[in-house]
């Protein structure tokens, strides 16, 4: 998304008019770059997924859950600007399913602030794809999902480093 301005509330809902449509969503932006408002955020990584249903699935990180719950319960408060995956996301090992079930289970926080991510080990590397470890961590992913789900503000994709500035924070 462009064009958000800075310190904001948005409401959107998403779907058709064949298949329905969501309820509606508010989403907040944070304070502009060297705003002098205070910038409140959470952190984390290596949270993998778990999934919502009693289902079985052949490898789930169970703290995923609580994760999520203590991420979601902070944006109900509405003291959070902004939400910040470090790496390791969605430990999906080669099944693009799974990637849903990542994708399912971080949407109630991920469709209300910006949730900005970056690559780990778990979704890049592998033997022979120039990444920076000669492991099979990716079981093959090489990335393509993590950069098809989370495109970043950056033009070459095999050096995904950016910069963001929110607030006084950089």
């Amino acid at each position: 998304m462009s064009g958000l301005k800075p310190s904001s509330t948005f409401s959107y809902k998403y779907g058709s008019d064949s298949v329905g449509w969501s309820e509606q969503i508010h989403f907040s932006t944070p304070p502009a770059g060297g705003a002098p408002e205070e910038l409140k955020f959470i952190a984390y990584g290596d949270m993998g997924k778990t999934p919502l249903d009693k289902s079985d699935e052949h490898y789930i990180q169970p703290g995923a859950l609580s994760v999520i719950k203590a991420i979601a319960d902070e944006v109900k408060s509405n003291n959070i600007n902004s939400i910040f995956h470090t790496g390791d996301i969605s430990y999906a090992t080669g099944f693009l399913v799974e990637w849903d079930y990542f994708l399912q289970l971080i949407s109630p926080v991920a469709s209300k602030l910006p949730n900005m991510t970056t690559i780990g080990n778990h979704e890049r590397d592998y033997i022979l794809s120039c990444s920076s470890h000669v492991t099979p961590d990716s079981c093959g992913k090489c990335g393509v999902p993590y950069e098809t789900y989370f495109p970043m503000p950056l033009v070459e994709k095999d050096k995904p480093w950016y910069s963001i500035e929110q607030a006084d924070t950089k």
